[in-house]
């Protein structure tokens, strides 16, 4: 009876049917907005989450996506985004497309995946929805791309310098004539009312994550730590080089993966040791594999941009205990669901305790 309900042509009686039921929406029954995004199938989370969140959002505007390609080429899980939604590069939007949308949304971070975006809502405001509080990177990638002129990058240093804020740089054009902004932590709201010029709408959105109601059962008998996502110095590479090697921690398991940005050869000096795994380049499905089959993952970021973390995220919904810098967006997560600790000395403490 199973077999007889489940075939390819029963299904396909059924499909056939549920799409005969369904209506085409009236045209113009929805606002009309245009959200810069980075590429969904690209390197950044932000792309990731954006695509996630189409259904959702779809249900409320017509929505047309304005993609960056950023540097790296190679695809880390398929682009759907592109089939089911309008979908076009950055570079053709202009004065004219700006007049046709209700309202324009840009992604904004500190790197090549939103350099775009920041050089048009310098011209054509909209709502930013801010990833970092310091983007000063990504202005010296809009200068060393021509985006901008030599005048005009020594100008926004003169504003950053002006505005002397500790908590945020280069923020001063880019808020300064938007229509609202939307910050992912008290952090980065905090920070961005320091720079505002003027009055504008700032609303912080603690956004919800899914959680899988069965986790994987631990034991906890042979730990593994693991350090994943962007893999760099500043990112907590540091941190796991102190440990490795040590005699206290030779029966850990200890797992690196995700994209190599550390610049020197660390990553090769890390995977000789019999007990480091190196991986990079991963797909997004093996990622998730990997970032699943740990016990620990230690996320202490050396260098603090008031970012968020999908990693961390993501390590929670899979029931990994997770260890991070107490400060910024990682300070006002609960405390009954990541470890905090304050200087790079306490991670050895948290994960002996």
């Amino acid at each position: 009876s199973i077999l007889k309900r489940y075939s390819w042509q029963e299904t396909g009686k059924r499909s056939v049917k549920a799409l005969e039921r369904v209506q085409r929406e009236q045209l113009g029954s929805k606002p009309k907005i245009a959200v810069f995004i980075p590429r969904p199938d690209g390197l950044s989370a932000v792309g990731k989450v954006v695509a996630e969140g189409h259904a959702a959002l779809s249900e409320v505007f017509d929505v047309y996506y304005y993609y960056e390609k950023g540097s790296y080429g190679g695809s880390t899980r398929p682009n759907f985004l592109q089939y089911v939604a309008h979908y076009a590069s950055a570079d053709s939007f202009g004065v004219e497309k700006y007049a046709e949308y209700s309202a324009v949304f840009y992604h904004v971070g500190n790197s090549d995946y939103h350099i775009s975006s920041i050089a048009h809502q310098l011209y054509l405001p909209g709502y930013t929805i801010l990833h970092d509080t310091n983007i000063g990177e990504a202005y010296r990638i809009m200068l060393e791309k021509g985006m901008i002129s030599q005048d005009r990058y020594d100008a926004e240093v003169n504003v950053n310098q002006l505005l002397a804020v500790d908590d945020s740089s280069y923020l001063g054009s880019v808020l300064a004539a938007q229509r609202g902004m939307l910050a992912h932590s008290q952090y980065a709201l905090k920070a961005s009312e320091k720079v505002l010029t003027r009055k504008c709408p700032a609303i912080f959105a603690a956004l919800p994550t899914h959680v899988p109601s069965m986790p994987r059962k631990r034991r906890y008998e042979n730990i593994t730590v693991g350090l994943a996502g962007i893999l760099a110095g500043i990112k907590g590479v540091k941190v796991i080089e102190s440990l490795v090697g040590r005699h206290e921690y030779s029966d850990v398991k200890f797992k690196l993966f995700g994209y190599d940005f550390t610049g020197d050869d660390s990553l090769e000096k890390l995977s000789a040791h019999q007990n480091v795994t190196v991986s990079t380049n991963l797909t997004d499905f093996d990622f998730q594999y990997n970032l699943s089959r740990l016990d620990i993952f230690v996320n202490y970021r050396m260098k603090y941009q008031g970012e968020t973390s999908l990693s961390t995220l993501e390590a929670m919904r899979h029931g990994v205990v997770v260890i991070v810098r107490n400060i910024g967006w990682y300070a006002e997560l609960p405390d009954n669901v990541v470890v905090k600790v304050d200087d790079e000395a306490d991670v050895e403490s948290a994960l002996t305790a």
